[in-house]
């Protein structure tokens, strides 16, 4: 029964994760025919609007998936529950409404992968905790980013092209299961590369 619950917490996270950070961010389509979009048209962008057909529409799950609007009003008494916050329980008591939660698109035109990619994530979680006891983040003056601009405030950074990928790097420590720490505590007895986790 444990095990079952490790597993569900485990499906949470990567949910959450998609959730902030689909891997497709911006994607297009184009109309097949002349239709009407309940919103987006008018000075304010609250009126209908007409689309011709083959018109290419984009839209960002990268932004649609983070719009409070989206999510139960009762989220905002509680800030932990904010659609930028990382929160992987709200999946415990949370089932999305259709097409607001796509990180593999949807309908016709899914992600054929999505099964593939969710057990190859869920697969290198787990090897990664059972080789690490612990992960964290680094970074000088144990901010995440070592090495970066002076400028940089600590902030995540994207980069979207066709996925979405750290703009800068992601700064972690590994402590091996099994390796003593040096004597400050702040790292591994020896460095190694991740490989073949």
């Amino acid at each position: 029964m444990a095990a079952m619950a490790i597993l569900t917490h485990q499906q949470n996270t990567m949910n959450e994760i998609l959730r902030l950070y689909p891997v497709v961010p911006f994607n297009v389509r184009l109309a097949l025919h002349d239709t009407t979009l309940p919103r987006g048209g008018g000075p304010d962008g609250l009126s209908p609007i007409g689309i011709l057909k083959d018109t290419p529409i984009g839209y960002t799950t990268l932004g649609m998936q983070r719009r409070p609007d989206l999510y139960p009003s009762s989220w905002s008494a509680d800030p932990s529950l904010s659609p930028l916050n990382f929160n992987p329980s709200r999946w415990y008591n949370w089932q999305p409404k259709p097409w607001t939660y796509i990180p593999f698109n949807g309908g016709p035109r899914i992600c054929i992968g999505q099964q593939f990619a969710l057990t190859e994530m869920g697969y290198t979680i787990v090897r990664m905790l059972q080789r690490f006891e612990r992960i964290v983040p680094m970074g000088e003056g144990g901010r995440m980013g070592r090495g970066m601009s002076d400028h940089w405030d600590g902030d995540v950074v994207l980069k979207a092209e066709i996925v979405l990928q750290p703009g800068m790097g992601v700064w972690v420590g590994f402590w091996e299961r099994g390796v003593e720490p040096d004597r400050k505590g702040e790292g591994v007895g020896e460095k190694r590369e991740l490989v073949g986790v």
